[in-house]
């Protein structure tokens, strides 16, 4: 925290994955960093295999804390992991149900998206967009993919991963982005800067990924920070 903020960082978001996590995150929100809740494609079997219905857990913590929570997520689907038709079934009914929750509270949903840009697309014109919005948070995709989701009014995030030096189609589609819809972020303590590596992630190094924004897309770094400052301030407001 004290590195960020020495670097200029302003605020911080840390995004939910499994109930196990989300009171220890209700404590970070009294040192000023915000929320969101929800559960990751990765973690979604878990309620299965618990026997203990983690969405309505995710709704009754929502009911409990909304005034503590600034977005929905992550959720999302993930198809690199696994070929399972019934682990799909259940990433996409979860999916829809953090939609549903979304525009229940009236909050943004931030979307984990792997190997799945179809169904994601297909999944969020079927059950209705949230009103107030969201993001593809690490996006790693094409150009054509990103303006699938501005399309819809998606915000499009980008992470560590674009400064590597041969990521020539995700650099692209940190291009195509319209300034209105872009965002930055660190994923720490995952996908670290490519000059950091092999250092583990933080939020301190998120001037790495502005840096890189700024000349993918000819502006200056202060003109990305203070684009995507703004962006993030309006998309997760209270």
């Amino acid at each position: 925290m004290a590195r960020a903020q020495d670097a200029g960082i302003a605020h911080i978001m840390i995004a939910g994955v499994n109930p196990t996590g989300w009171d220890q995150q209700l404590e970070w929100v009294r040192s000023g960093v915000s929320i969101a809740v929800g559960i990751h494609p990765w973690f979604v079997a878990s309620s299965r295999q618990t026997n203990v219905d983690h969405l309505q857990q995710l709704e009754a913590f929502l009911s409990d804390h909304r005034s503590d929570i600034r977005a929905i997520g992550e959720t999302g689907l993930d198809f690199a992991r696994t070929q399972d038709d019934t682990l799909r079934s259940e990433q996409k009914h979860a999916f829809r149900s953090h939609i549903h929750f979304a525009a229940k509270w009236e909050l943004p949903l931030i979307l984990h998206a792997v190997k799945a840009h179809e169904s994601i697309v297909t999944t969020l014109k079927s059950e209705g967009l949230p009103k107030s919005g969201g993001v593809v948070h690490s996006f790693s995709g094409s150009a054509e993919m990103a303006k699938d989701y501005v399309r819809l009014g998606f915000h499009v995030s980008f992470s560590g991963a674009i400064t590597h030096p041969n990521r020539k189609r995700l650099h692209a589609a940190v291009a195509a982005v319209p300034d209105e819809l872009l965002l930055v972020e660190t994923d720490s303590p995952d996908q670290t800067p490519w000059n950091r590596r092999p250092s583990p992630n933080e939020p301190a190094f998120l001037i790495d990924v502005i840096s890189k924004a700024a000349f993918i897309r000819n502006q200056s770094p202060e003109e990305v920070a203070q684009i995507t400052t703004q962006n993030a301030l309006r998309l997760f407001s209270p």
